[in-house]
């Protein structure tokens, strides 16, 4: 929330970009799944987006689903609604990388292990990526999220991510 109409600039966003590559190259031999949040310019639109990591590579980028447009939240100012069926999109010169919210990830290391990600408020609305998620064979959800700090929200947070987690077994 603290970039604001930073997220307009083209150098916010192209830096964003180069230290994700970093990150990713950081992964290379190691033995994780990461997941990191940023903004991602594609085809005209802005995305709030995670992106997963893992043995030197961008393995996909996740779009926020549910843009939050009331109260003190304004992101339908700068984001744009991300698609679910995954595309292919130049990320980099060179890089593509498949982009959409029904992208599931499976470390190397554990072939059982099915993740799916969702963004913040996309856990709030009626009908989650989670569920969908979790319906395509997820066995673990992770939800990056920068909420504004309201006294309280911690615990609301958490309950809400517990009954989702309730729900999907």
């Amino acid at each position: 929330y603290t970039c604001g109409d930073l997220f307009f600039m083209e150098s916010l966003l192209e830096q964003a970009k180069q230290e994700l590559i970093k990150i990713a190259e950081d992964t290379a031999g190691k033995n994780m799944l990461v997941f990191v949040g940023l903004p991602v310019a594609s085809r005209g639109n802005l995305y709030n987006a995670a992106a997963a990591l893992a043995n030197g590579k961008i393995l996909g980028l996740v779009p926020k689903c549910c843009i939050p447009n009331y109260n003190e939240f304004y992101e339908a100012r700068h984001f744009t609604e991300g698609m679910q069926q995954p595309v292919e999109i130049i990320f980099a010169e060179g890089m593509q990388v498949p982009m959409g919210s029904e992208l599931l990830f499976c470390p190397d290391s554990m072939p059982e292990l099915k993740i799916g990600a969702e963004i913040c408020e996309d856990i709030w609305g009626p009908s989650p990526p989670s569920i969908s998620h979790a319906l395509a064979g997820a066995n673990l959800i992770v939800n990056l999220s920068a909420s504004n700090e309201v006294t309280g929200k911690d615990h609301y947070r958490k309950n809400l991510v517990e009954g989702q987690s309730a729900r999907l077994i």
